[in-house]
């Protein structure tokens, strides 16, 4: 089954709380002096069988080309190792 969770961020630095299912997520979230990227980093402690495991994420969110192209990057840190993704998306 798919699952859908909902977390409110402001945009200016301040650390942000959630709990979804068995995890707690601190996030901080700021914009760029250009308002062109977006930065995210996130903590999140999951709760498995008692055990508490973390994963550490660090996201940025770039408008470039006069907003026509959206790259993200995202990187991860966990007990499984770390993890780097680079997204584009490309108005049509």
């Amino acid at each position: 089954d798919d699952k859908t969770s909902e977390e409110k961020l402001t945009f200016d630095g301040k650390e942000t709380k959630s709990e979804t299912w068995n995890s707690s997520r601190t996030t901080t979230a700021k914009w760029s002096e250009k308002n062109d990227t977006l930065f995210i980093d996130s903590k999140v402690l999951f709760n498995r069988g008692g055990n508490i495991f973390e994963t550490t994420l660090k996201e940025v969110w770039t408008l470039k080309q006069y907003g026509r192209i959206l790259a993200i990057e995202q990187y991860s840190k966990s007990a499984r190792g770390e993890r780097k993704i680079s997204l584009i998306y490309n108005k049509l």
